[in-house]
């Protein structure tokens, strides 16, 4: 598994930041989907939400990349 802090810059140049997994290249994709974006909903952050942890190893497994982002809060 590989792990790449990635980021965007909104407009207004709000930083968001977040965790991009990738499955190992020897993986066969068997999910059909080559990416799943998991966001943490409102109030909160990307490396608070444990539910992405379990969730985002089953998915590499099954040869799916996983992003987890934050938001913005206003």
């Amino acid at each position: 598994m590989k792990v790449d802090l990635v980021h965007v810059a909104t407009d207004d140049e709000v930083r968001l930041d977040g965790p991009l997994r990738t499955p190992d290249a020897s993986r066969e994709n068997r999910l059909g989907l080559d990416l799943l974006i998991c966001h943490h909903g409102v109030g909160g952050n990307f490396y608070n939400s444990y539910f992405f942890d379990d969730l985002g190893s089953l998915l590499l497994e099954e040869g799916c990349a996983v992003l987890r982002v934050n938001s913005r809060l206003e």
